[in-house]
């Protein structure tokens, strides 16, 4: 499931929905708060259990 995940959020579409997912979720760090999301998602999608918003929460950096 990382592959298609991946795939997606380097889309444009994805792109968009990573932007304003991004004003709304707080992030850490330096990065931009877009491309942190896209790592938490990418990470969570390797889950076995599901990709789910907890498991993008907790693979959050």
């Amino acid at each position: 499931m990382q592959r298609p995940v991946s795939q997606f959020l380097h889309t444009p579409i994805g792109e968009k929905l990573l932007g304003r997912l991004g004003q709304v979720i707080q992030t850490d760090g330096h990065e931009s708060r877009s491309h942190a999301l896209r790592d938490a998602m990418i990470l969570a999608a390797r889950n076995l259990q599901g990709f789910t918003p907890l498991e993008v929460r907790r693979s959050k950096p």
